[in-house]
């Protein structure tokens, strides 16, 4: 990654001890990706305003972007344009301040909030009060589900999802379970946002999730600061993740977290735990992939500039190649 290439250049003239350097390295890249991912979620409603971000960010103890407080800091910026507080604050869910600035605006603005925001045309009836909030429907609209006559429009409607901690615990049980569904389907939220949603299932239901998407349960766990936590997780799971998804499990180790270097944790030490705690079904499948090769040269190796030095593990980055038959199986190994 150049990015990673131009960071490591700025942090050689700090001259730090190459452990803590490694420590700093991650943590700026995590709160840089962070960063990155917070504009270009927000930029289609910021839009020119978005620069205004980096005076109104506010962070989470663990490196996190509190997305609600940056928002609600972000709503009380009267250089924002009100158009642009208002879309913030409904998207958000805050009804209040949506409400205030909905009686602030004139006709005009109002007309252009309509305009520049298509999809809150359903919360801007609200706003004048010609029905009461009804989440359940919010809820069918922004996942394109029930019957209702209401615009629709795939790319605006996702936004409703930023504001889950003020909307989902007043779902309905049905609706609770459809939200986390299509959020993990289509990978809208981060572990906060997805253990947020988790705390308001009962046991039975978090199971369900459990049992439906034990992949994605379990990749969040790879990613800061939960890592000391995944093989604990994986224990959980073993019964729910499929031959293949323990191969994407394994390639994602491998290539998006020890190949791109993530220091911020021994990914080496994970992998390698996560492979020998493995059922035996899964070993199996595993031994007969090509995989199954670089696997056991990164378990092998602990360092990767060795490792990825070998062919095998080049071209087991390409997904279709690693999922290859191997000539020779030695079911022993």
């Amino acid at each position: 990654m150049e990015w990673k290439s131009f960071l490591k250049q700025k942090l050689s003239f700090i001259f730090l001890p190459h452990s803590l350097e490694k420590d700093l390295l991650a943590l700026v890249c995590r709160i840089g990706l962070e960063a990155v991912y917070w504009v270009n979620t927000h930029s289609a409603i910021l839009r020119s305003s978005v620069n205004l971000f980096s005076s109104h960010v506010q962070w989470k103890s663990h490196g996190k972007i509190n997305k609600e407080e940056t928002a609600k800091s972000l709503i009380r910026n009267e250089e924002l344009c009100i158009r642009k507080r208002y879309a913030l604050a409904s998207f958000y869910c805050f009804k209040d301040e949506a409400l205030k600035l909905w009686n602030k605006m004139t006709w005009g603005e109002k007309y252009l909030v309509g305009h520049d925001y298509p999809s809150l045309g359903i919360w801007n009836k609200w706003m004048k009060g010609e029905s009461t909030i009804d989440w359940d429907i919010l809820a069918d609209y922004t996942l394109w589900a029930g019957e209702h006559d209401l615009p629709r429009n795939r790319s605006w409607n996702f936004f409703f999802f930023l504001g889950v901690r003020s909307s989902y615990k007043k779902l309905s049980p049905e609706k609770k379970l459809q939200w986390l569904d299509n959020a993990l389907r289509e990978e809208i939220y981060d572990y906060d946002e997805f253990h947020f949603c988790l705390s308001h299932l009962n046991a039975n239901e978090k199971e369900n999730i459990f049992k439906e998407y034990p992949l994605h349960v379990l990749l969040y766990y790879l990613d800061w600061p939960l890592q000391g936590e995944f093989l604990e997780v994986a224990d959980r799971l073993w019964s729910y993740l499929s031959e293949r998804m323990f191969f994407h499990a394994l390639h994602f180790i491998i290539y998006e977290k020890i190949i791109n270097e993530w220091s911020e944790y021994n990914y080496f030490y994970l992998l390698k735990e996560f492979w020998y705690g493995s059922p035996i079904h899964l070993k199996d499948y595993i031994q007969r992939k090509k995989i199954y090769e670089a696997l056991m040269i990164a378990i092998d190796s602990q360092n990767k500039s060795s490792f990825y030095e070998e062919p095998v593990v080049k071209y087991c980055e390409q997904f279709r190649y690693a999922h290859h038959f191997r000539e020779r199986v030695n079911i022993s190994e």
